[in-house]
């Protein structure tokens, strides 16, 4: 096993490194688009509830009924907003495979928030500061090195045991038994060659 160790080990580094490349090139690209809001007046606790609001059954339905494309009705899209305590601005961003559907789910979600948060809470006073801007998101790098360690030492746990495997059970002939059991040939007997030494 030993004499082996080290192609095993490089054999497995080049099926990891391959296997995080591969996934980096076939994955599927994300784009996010991005808008920003503010919160007209200093009641910046509110802020919070209104991404409640984009997780209601009311909200999402009101976005699925304005998804007129057939071609975006299959793509798997989140919705979300951040934004930093003790500040009136905060970001609306949708996320999907495809750019012009992400900048159009970013800039409805910001549409509806502003027609209809009002009915959810009293005294909002929301308005739109920018259009929603697309970027394509980049691939997590510690994901990547996730699936090449996955791959790495799923090929090193393999190629040991099939190394194991071959060095002591095949060619070698176990037992007096081994042929017969195996290739059907009858044992006649065992012949001893070894000489005596006086």
């Amino acid at each position: 096993m030993k004499k082996y160790g080290f192609t095993v080990v490089l054999v497995s580094l080049v099926f990891g490194i391959g296997g995080a490349i591969t996934y980096k090139e076939f994955s599927t690209p994300q784009y996010i688009a991005t808008g920003q809001m503010s919160q007209n007046d200093n009641n910046y606790n509110i802020i919070s509830s209104y991404n409640q609001f984009i997780s209601t059954d009311r909200f999402k339905a009101s976005i699925k009924s304005k998804i007129t494309k057939p071609e975006w009705k299959s793509i798997k899209y989140s919705i979300s907003m951040t934004n930093n305590a003790n500040s009136p601005f905060f970001n609306v961003s949708a996320r999907s495979s495809n750019a012009e559907f992400s900048k159009f789910l970013a800039d409805e979600t910001m549409k509806l928030l502003m027609s209809e948060i009002g009915s959810y809470l009293s005294g909002t006073n929301i308005s739109q500061l920018s259009k929603p801007k697309v970027v394509q998101e980049n691939i997590s790098t510690s994901k990547m090195m996730k699936i090449g360690m996955v791959i790495f030492f799923g090929i090193l746990v393999l190629l040991s045991g099939l190394i194991i495997l071959c060095t002591r059970f095949l060619g070698q002939i176990r037992n007096e038994k081994y042929l017969q059991d195996t290739l059907g040939i009858v044992d006649l007997g065992t012949l001893d060659l070894r000489r005596d030494i006086k």
